[in-house]
């Protein structure tokens, strides 16, 4: 993965993040050519920029226990949402992806789902 841009996009705004992902991290040193010469790659990442979401070193503690949580009860993650979806092969994107930001109620994001779709696509 490249400091300068994450699936095609300037990573400015979204690193420093929490990255969950379906591709082994051991991959991620491929280089870029192989990534996009590659048609079968099913791969998805979720992105969760800290930021936006934490003001203190407390608060990226406390997000990521929360989200490994949900994660392990395959529960929604009720405190975020869509906030860009990325589609592979459209405006430089390798993989399907989606950067979540903190919401106030509502019905969270449903990462089971995501992944899911994302390895039918």
């Amino acid at each position: 993965m490249s400091w300068h841009q994450v699936n095609g996009v300037d990573s400015k705004d979204i690193l420093p993040s929490i990255l969950v992902t379906t591709r082994h991290p051991s991959t991620f040193r491929e280089s870029l050519q192989v990534r996009r010469t590659s048609k079968e790659s099913r791969d998805a990442l979720l992105l969760i920029p800290l930021r936006k979401t934490c003001k203190s070193p407390q608060d990226v503690a406390d997000l990521i226990q929360r989200v490994f949580e949900d994660i392990k009860e395959k529960k929604q993650l009720s405190k975020f949402g869509a906030a860009k979806r990325m589609k592979r092969g459209v405006a430089g994107a390798l993989v399907d992806a989606v950067i979540l930001q903190p919401k106030i109620g509502g019905i969270g994001f449903d990462v089971k789902k995501f992944f899911v779709s994302a390895k039918e696509s």
